[in-house]
C-alpha cells in the first residue's frame, strides 16, 4: 500500500469543509425558523445530525412560510443535499488503498468500505476514485450552500425568518 497523493488528500478536504459549511448554513437556517432569538435555535438545532437537522428544516419552513415555490425550492435542495451527504459519508468513513504503478505508471486510488449487515452479512464496497470524482462532489456541496443561503435570504427578505446571528470568537458567546 503506497500513500494516497496530495491532490486526493485536498479533494477529500474541499469536501469536508464544504460539508460543514452545508451543515452550518443549513442549522442557521433552522435556526432562524425557530425564533427571533437564534442562540435558542442554536441550542435546539446544535445536537442534530444532518438527516434530522434537514428534516426538522423542512418541517420548520412548512410551518413558517406562505410561499410554495420556496417550499419546492427548498425540498429539492434538500434532496440534493441528502445525496450529496450519502455520497460525503462514503468518502470520509472509507479506507483508502492505492496500488503500485502499472507499467504505464499510472496507479489506482480506491475506497474500501467494509460493514455487516444483519439482512446482508459481510458487505466489501471497493470503489476507485479519480480527483475531479472528489472535486465535482466539492463543487455541488459548495453549490448547495449558495443556493441555501440564497433560499435563507429570501426567506427572511419575506419576514419569514430572523436575521442571520452575529457570532463573534468572543469566549463568552
Amino acid at each position: 500500500m503506497i500513500s494516497v497523493r496530495d491532490e486526493y488528500l485536498a479533494a477529500m478536504g474541499e469536501v469536508t469543509v464544504n460539508f460543514q459549511s452545508l451543515e452550518a448554513t443549513t442549522r442557521m437556517f433552522a435556526a432562524g425558523l425557530i425564533s427571533p432569538d437564534q442562540k435558542l435555535g442554536l441550542i435546539v438545532t446544535s445536537q442534530q445530525s444532518f438527516q434530522r437537522l434537514c428534516q426538522l428544516l423542512e418541517a420548520l419552513f412548512r410551518y413558517r412560510s406562505t410561499s410554495e415555490e420556496r417550499l419546492r425550492q427548498l425540498t429539492e435542495l434538500l434532496k440534493r443535499a441528502s445525496t450529496a451527504e450519502e455520497r460525503r459519508n462514503s468518502i470520509v468513513h472509507s479506507s483508502w488503498l492505492t496500488s503500485e504503478p502499472n507499467s504505464e505508471g499510472r496507479e489506482t486510488v480506491a475506497r474500501v468500505k467494509i460493514s455487516t449487515k444483519q439482512k446482508h452479512g459481510l458487505k466489501v464496497d471497493f470503489e476507485a476514485i479519480q480527483p475531479h470524482d472528489l472535486r465535482a462532489l466539492a463543487n455541488e456541496l459548495r453549490g448547495l450552500v449558495v443556493a441555501m443561503t440564497q433560499l435563507y435570504s429570501a426567506t427572511r427578505e419575506a419576514g419569514e425568518a430572523s436575521l442571520p446571528l452575529e457570532l463573534s470568537l468572543d469566549a463568552e458567546n
